[in-house]
């Protein structure tokens, strides 16, 4: 298992924070924000994801839990 890029840490942390304020589970976040249940686990993993993606993230949370 590979340690998550800055970029990827800062991502998480932003998901994290979220979390804590919603109260939404990883898989919850992940079907929400991508229908990718398996979203965090990979991040977590040290997957890279693409801007797009990472646009996509940052959108939902902007948008607040649903």
């Amino acid at each position: 298992m590979r340690r998550p890029h800055p970029d990827v840490r800062d991502l998480l942390a932003e998901i994290q924070a979220f979390l804590a304020r919603t109260g939404m589970t990883y898989t919850r976040f992940g079907i929400e924000a991508l229908n990718d249940g398996h979203l965090l686990e990979r991040l977590c993993a040290g997957r890279e994801p693409r801007r797009a993606t990472v646009e996509r993230v940052r959108s939902y949370m902007k948008r607040g839990k649903r």
